[in-house]
């Protein structure tokens, strides 16, 4: 809360005064703290009642073809505050449930995420598939990128992470089929 705050003075060098903030602004202005961004959020009511998840899950299709199309929460912040500067900020998970529906998206994606560890926790114990028990880990680091925030990226990362695991199931059982029909 004090560290990420400071460290938004050096966007704009090394020197503490070229920067355009006060040392009081460094805690209501965008910055890098996902918490703070969360308050700014909930503080300045951004709701918009689901178009901003149903954005990030179809986010294949390009805003040129879906004119609509909401932005990242980053960008409904930094606009909804006329903010004209780095806009690549970070909102938490539970930043981006009120941003899609209000107090009630924070319990939602909270039940959501409760459902989803619960249920992989249980997959992994029980397990005993190494491939899977490789995936889970690199859930595990990704659920902190999808706790920092942004919603949008976080669902673009885990779709790529998917399509890698898929490709290398893929690929290892035609290797491995290959290889049992030759010998």
């Amino acid at each position: 809360m004090v560290v990420f705050p400071y460290l938004h003075h050096f966007r704009y060098g090394f020197s503490l005064k070229s920067s355009n903030y006060g040392f009081s602004e460094l805690f209501s202005t965008p910055h890098f703290d996902s918490f703070q961004n969360t308050i700014c959020v909930i503080k300045l009511n951004i709701i918009t009642y689901g178009e901003q998840l149903l954005g990030g899950l179809l986010f294949f299709i390009p805003h040129s073809l879906w004119e609509g199309k909401t932005g990242t929460s980053s960008f409904l912040l930094c606009d909804k505050i006329n903010y004209d500067g780095f806009c690549n900020i970070a909102i938490s998970y539970f930043g981006e449930g009120y941003i899609n529906f209000g107090f009630l998206g924070l319990f939602i994606f909270l039940i959501i995420l409760i459902i989803i560890n619960e249920c992989l926790d249980q997959l992994f114990l029980k397990s005993k598939n190494n491939l899977f028990k490789s995936f889970f880990l690199c859930l595990v680091f990704y659920e902190f990128y999808l706790l920092r925030g942004s919603l949008d990226s976080s669902i673009e990362k885990l779709a790529i992470l998917l399509f890698a695991f898929l490709v290398y199931i893929t690929l290892n059982y035609c290797l491995t089929t290959f290889n049992t029909k030759k010998n």
